[in-house]
């Protein structure tokens, strides 16, 4: 009898401990709570976001020359170094890295840490940019024949206002700039007409084409004539047959257009030897 009455007394104290137990846990938050997760997650969220926004400032890679990326206002610069010439190309570029942004600046400061100098890069247009604007600077120093990962600084006006951005080669950017500054063979003809300048083929002129000659600058390149040109259609100025949009060379700081390598070879020639037999490229349509 005496266990009898213990039940009855502990079961509705076990009932009411577990029903308590459950409407505990089903027991909404409340808003002190609510708004303690909620600025705890913002501020997860926002530290997140930091920490994307600085992966991302490296994230760029080689950019299109092989260079290093850097971050320069709303648009890029890409540093590149020719060991050999002892020389720098800096490139301008958009931000998705994809297109030329030509500059009226008539310098550029590239400031380098170690070892410690400064040089003035100086335009040297692409071939098909107005005259005054320039999105390739370059420059000499014979530190710049030294293999190492270059650091710095590149400095600029750009519409008026001044802008600067910090760069850091990668040990892997410098073996890529290695691997690529291995250049093709060359027949040594062929480089003694591009590469060499006379009458009215200039060093500029080797500059912006690319210091290169068309066997390797144009590999690949399928050609066809057209002898059939149509009325201001651009002829190529030896063969006058239709000019290709696709094969240029400056000469005498002007960009003509070919139908074919021979005929760079030729005109080259001509400008070399014969510089006053030189016509404008506008004279070359039909």
């Amino acid at each position: 009898m005496q266990l009898q009455a213990i039940f009855r007394r502990s079961v509705p104290m076990l009932a009411l401990a577990i029903l308590t137990l459950v409407l505990g846990c089903g027991k909404k938050p409340s808003q002190t709570e609510v708004d303690s997760k909620k600025v705890e997650a913002q501020a997860k969220a926002k530290a997140a976001a930091k920490d994307g926004d600085h992966e991302h400032e490296g994230e760029h890679g080689a950019g299109p020359h092989g260079g290093t990326i850097v971050e320069f206002g709303k648009i890029h610069a890409e540093f590149t170094v020719d060991h050999d010439k002892k020389s720098t190309t800096v490139y301008i570029l958009s931000g998705d890295l994809k297109k030329a942004v030509p500059l009226t600046s008539d310098k550029l400061v590239l400031s380098i840490r170690t070892p410690a100098f400064t040089v003035d890069l100086k335009p040297m247009p692409l071939a098909d940019e107005p005259k005054g604007l320039s999105s390739r600077f370059t420059a000499t120093h014979d530190n710049f024949g030294k293999e190492q990962e270059f650091e710095g600084t590149i400095t600029a006006e750009i519409d008026g206002k001044p802008y600067s951005g910090d760069f850091k080669e990668k040990p892997e950017d410098h073996k890529h700039d290695k691997k690529t500054s291995q250049a093709p063979k060359i027949d040594p003809k062929e480089a003694a007409l591009f590469l060499t300048a006379a009458g009215k083929y200039t060093k500029e002129d080797i500059a912006a084409n690319g210091d290169t000659v068309p066997s390797v600058k144009y590999k690949g390149l399928k050609i066809s004539h057209d002898a059939k040109p149509k009325a201001g259609d651009k002829l190529c100025p030896i063969s006058m047959t239709k000019a290709n949009a696709k094969l240029t060379w400056v000469v005498g700081g002007q960009s003509y257009e070919f139908c074919c390598p021979p005929c760079v070879d030729e005109f080259v020639e001509n400008a070399k030897t014969l510089p006053d037999a030189l016509k404008p490229p506008g004279e070359y349509v039909k």
